[in-house]
């Protein structure tokens, strides 16, 4: 799983876009936890709640995301712990993007 976090890049206008830099990949467990629908901007929009374990690296931070290149799948990070504090396994929770 690649880990990517966002930056920001200047266009040739002088403009500032975010783009997504790859920082590192990790093996991941994904889980499923919960489907709902969530009420934003006057829209409803589908959500699916995902546990993800992570193991390989030891910096996370809820900003970045979280891209399965194979199954064409990114996650949005919006919780991270370390699992006993230990360094070694880090668990996330995270929102499936959905295009």
């Amino acid at each position: 799983m690649e880990i990517q976090a966002p930056v920001e890049s200047r266009d040739d206008l002088g403009g500032v876009r975010q783009i997504w830099m790859v920082v590192g990949e990790a093996w991941c467990d994904i889980q499923p936890l919960k489907g709902r629908e969530v009420f934003e901007a006057q829209s409803i929009e589908g959500r699916l709640s995902h546990k993800v374990t992570l193991r390989g690296t030891t910096e996370l931070d809820p900003r970045w995301r979280l891209v399965w290149k194979e199954q064409v799948r990114a996650f949005q990070l919006y919780s991270v712990r370390d699992l006993g504090e230990r360094h070694r396994t880090l668990e996330a929770l995270a929102w499936e993007i959905l295009d």
